[in-house]
Formats: structure tokens, C-alpha cells, sequence
């Protein structure tokens, strides 16, 4: 249920004093509102850890959360600060596009990297008549090297192996960044 008003959730995060506390909230304006309640509650300064999926500091909401989403803790599989020259180049090419806002997210790289399955799977067809056969044969197996990383698509079914990210939210020049701080290399999507 949606329920912007989270201070009986911070009582009982305050309450039960755990290690760390996992949420995890589809993307969008609840994500700032409970960071920001769980900062004003007095949690932030506590020694209990913020854990979330990547949806938690998503660079399309984590600038709407200021210093609030400082040192949470995600997972994910993008970040616009993953050190790699094939990142670093879609970032400048983006940021060259469309400007700074709204900042590359997640979904950017995915239809990134789809797109180019499907271009290099057409371009390999030539000039030959599409035949949806030899582009699926074509993808099926393929590496790519990502803005993300690493990618395959499984030969069998077809799924993406990633590699997964563990992030934390720090203050990069000023600019709120998902910090990848360990890889968990190779993730499959079963």
C-alpha cells in the first residue's frame, strides 16, 4: 500500500534496534520521502544500516533526496560512476545529448544494450531479407562489453548474465553517486 507517512516505521526500526534494515520501494517520489523521514527520525546518525535494492538510489530520484540518501547501501547493475572507458564514453556522449538532467539511469543502459543486440544481429544479416532465425542464433551466446560491464545472453534461453553491484550513495563533486564498493561477478537471471 502506499502510505507516504512512515514514522511508525521508523518507531519500529528505532524499537527493534537491528544491524540494518532492508527496503526495498519501486522507483520513484516514495524512495526520497522515506530516506528523507529515515534521516529525520535520527536513524541516519544511528549505527543501523540502510540495505535496498538499486531502486533506493536510482539516479533519477537520489538528487530529490540530497544528503538524506548519503551511505545507503544498494544493489544493482548500473551506476554512472562504473569505472570502465565504455561507461565513461556513454556518459559523455550522453550528458553531450541531453544535457546533465535527467541523469543516466539503469533503464538507459538496458535499451542501450538492446539496441545493440539488435543492431550488430540485423548488421550481421547483410543484405539479406531479415530472418528472425539466424538474428536469435546470432544473439544467443553473445558477450558485449557494456557501459554496465560485462554482459551475456544465454545460449539456451536467452537470458542476460550481469554482474550485480554493491554500491553505496557518496557525494562525488558534489554530485550524488552510486560508489560500487564489490562486484558479484557473472549473475545469471534464473
Amino acid at each position: 500500500m502506499r502510505s507516504p507517512e512512515f514514522s511508525s516505521y521508523m518507531q519500529r526500526i528505532k524499537d527493534a534496534q537491528p544491524d540494518a534494515v532492508f527496503v526495498f520501494m519501486p522507483v520513484g517520489e516514495l524512495v526520497p520521502q522515506f530516506l528523507k523521514a529515515y534521516a529525520d527520525s535520527g536513524l541516519k546518525s544511528t549505527s543501523i544500516k540502510l540495505l535496498g535494492t538499486g531502486e533506493m538510489t536510482d539516479e533519477s530520484v537520489i538528487d530529490a533526496a540530497g544528503d538524506a540518501g548519503l551511505g545507503v547501501i544498494t544493489s544493482g547493475i548500473y551506476s554512472a560512476a562504473h569505472d570502465s572507458a565504455a561507461n565513461k564514453q556513454f556518459v559523455t556522449d550522453y550528458v553531450a545529448q541531453f544535457g546533465k538532467t535527467p541523469r543516466v539511469t539503469a533503464p538507459s543502459i538496458a535499451v542501450w544494450d538492446a539496441m545493440r543486440l539488435i543492431y550488430d544481429g540485423v548488421a550481421a544479416q547483410g543484405n539479406a531479407p531479415f530472418d528472425a532465425d539466424k538474428f536469435m542464433a546470432f544473439v544467443k551466446g553473445r558477450s558485449i562489453e557494456s557501459p554496465r560491464g560485462p554482459i551475456s545472453i544465454d545460449k539456451t534461453n536467452g537470458d542476460i548474465t550481469q554482474n550485480v553491484y554493491i554500491r553505496r550513495a557518496e557525494k562525488r563533486d558534489g554530485v550524488m553517486q552510486n560508489v560500487e564498493i564489490a562486484t558479484i561477478k557473472d549473475v545469471p537471471a534464473k
